[in-house]
């Protein structure tokens, strides 16, 4: 006779519970009152589950390491929080102009509604091609279902609909996300994206070839999901990786670069490189220096603290050159 196998749930734990669990894997804890206050706020799983893995010295029986204090895992969680903070508003920027560069470029060479026409994609990424036509499809129907009536969301595309008007392209873009913009880029022909890579380099003075554009975006639509999930950001590793003829990398890296040199969060530096104005860098990136520097006074352990970014792989050397690069581009101004 079949008997079901259930997995034990782990039972609930008060918070004197949850720090007496810490104390006893060898995790001190300088201030009992603090910690609790720490995980009343903020949740057991997203401060100790989320960050403690580069501060365990085993995983089963999970133990720390010597002078591992609550405060170390702390002050790195509110880094990584202060750092997807910043990074949303900075993407949510970028998506704006990219949505009004990307339209204004696909309109003028084909027209304003030949988004839902698929001969006005290559025919080299007919994938892509067909989930952005699915979605601009689904968005139409959804306009119309009787589920959505009440959804705001949807009374700019109903509001064409209604009157018998054919939907403009500027109106689809204010319905889709990064995602899809990225994926609508892609599927676009050689010339279309050209045009947008050019006309992106001119407003940010950089060269931005199509093939970083495309990387450009799906860096940046990762990051945006993990960003608005709060998601761990500084763990980040993209699903593609920068070029070492990419302009900004061979301006910071030259011949030292290495195809996995940019394979976590630093890609994300390279990305808003070529696709946000200097001052508004120059500031995101002073922000983070800061958040670095109060970080870095959170460990009196020197050699703890090394370790750790060592793991964590942020090149502050990259950025420190960034900023250096924005600073001088702002006095030339």
């Amino acid at each position: 006779m079949y008997r079901p196998i259930f997995i034990m749930e782990k039972e609930f734990t008060s918070y004197q519970q949850q720090i007496d669990i810490l104390k006893s894997r060898n995790l001190q804890i300088s201030n009992e009152d603090y910690a609790k206050h720490c995980l009343e706020t903020n949740n057991y799983y997203s401060v100790i589950n989320g960050y403690k893995d580069k501060f365990l010295l085993s995983t089963s029986p999970e133990k720390y390491m010597n002078d591992v204090d609550f405060n170390h895992i702390y002050a790195l969680y509110e880094f990584d929080n202060a750092l997807r903070t910043q990074t949303l508003v900075i993407l949510l920027e970028i998506e704006k102009t990219l949505k009004s560069v990307i339209l204004h470029d696909f309109a003028e060479k084909h027209g304003a509604f030949a988004y839902l026409d698929a001969n006005s994609y290559s025919t080299s990424n007919s994938n892509c091609r067909d989930q952005v036509l699915n979605k601009f499809n689904e968005i139409i129907k959804n306009a119309n279902h009787t589920k959505y009536i009440n959804d705001k969301k949807y009374d700019t595309i109903r509001n064409c609909i209604n009157k018998g008007r054919q939907i403009p392209i500027w109106v689809m873009f204010t319905m889709i996300d990064m995602g899809t913009l990225s994926k609508f880029y892609t599927a676009l022909k050689s010339e279309t994206k050209y045009s947008i890579a050019s006309h992106l380099s001119n407003i940010y003075k950089n060269i931005l070839t199509t093939k970083d554009l495309a990387n450009c975006l799906r860096i940046i639509t990762e990051v945006r999901n993990i960003c608005a999930h709060n998601q761990r950001l500084i763990y980040y590793v993209p699903s593609v990786r920068m070029s070492g003829n990419n302009y900004f990398v061979h301006k910071y890296y030259g011949t030292n670069y290495k195809s996995n040199t940019l394979n976590n969060i630093n890609c994300l530096f390279i990305a808003l490189s070529h696709l946000t104005n200097k001052n508004t860098l120059e500031k995101y990136i002073f922000n983070i220096l800061k958040n670095h520097k109060k970080l870095q006074e959170q460990y009196n352990n020197e050699n703890l603290y090394l370790y750790l970014f060592s793991k964590i792989g942020l090149d502050f050397e990259l950025i420190l050159k960034i900023f250096a690069n924005c600073n001088s581009f702002s006095k030339e101004k």
